[in-house]
């Protein structure tokens, strides 16, 4: 599944990246670029030596934190159920009607270790993501024939603000609560 995700990332980001081509040249910025006066080319139009299209790894320490304590809580300890989880989160943990009620399952989610605390458990799996992302990348080039990149951005709050629908994860966000 992250193959595929990483495919739909990159083919957006060609798309967005030729619309931006088009739409906003650069003349300012290809003026201060040795390879664009040399190649007479505008550096959105491929005129830089280095023409990436950059996957954004956006919210990893979120996937980090989410993953371990998925791991954790449910192959581990086995405190948890796949179906207790998903009902929870397509729920916004508001459903009290369970055994273990929403809340008491959003505080189990949120009690797991967490990314950023010099915590292996976590950091591993981040690591391990943002790794598998990096090769997948790897493999695309940008439509101005560069090859594929992947640039780490560690901010969550964009997610929330361009998407005010986003689903409940394990750990942080809850659907409609910005």
């Amino acid at each position: 599944q992250l193959e595929y995700y990483d495919r739909q990332g990159i083919i957006g980001l060609i798309c967005t990246d030729k619309a931006y081509a088009e739409m906003t040249p650069t003349p300012y910025a290809s003026a201060l670029m040795d390879d664009c006066i040399q190649t007479g080319k505008d550096i959105e139009w491929g005129g830089a030596h280095y023409n990436t299209t950059f996957l954004r790894g956006v919210g990893m320490s979120n996937i980090g934190n989410s993953l371990a304590a998925i791991k954790k809580l449910m192959f581990e300890e086995k405190k948890l159920t796949g179906a207790q989880i998903m009902h929870a989160l397509e729920t916004n943990f508001e459903d009290t009607s369970t055994t273990p009620t929403g809340p008491d399952i959003q505080q189990m989610l949120l009690s797991a270790p967490k990314y950023g605390n010099d915590n292996d458990y976590v950091d591993l799996l981040v690591k391990e993501a943002t790794g598998h992302a990096m090769r997948d990348v790897r493999r695309y080039t940008s439509w101005t024939g560069g090859r594929g990149g992947f640039a780490l951005l560690p901010v969550s709050q964009m997610c929330k603000a361009q998407v005010p629908e986003l689903h409940s994860t394990p750990y942080m966000f809850l659907r409609g609560k910005g």
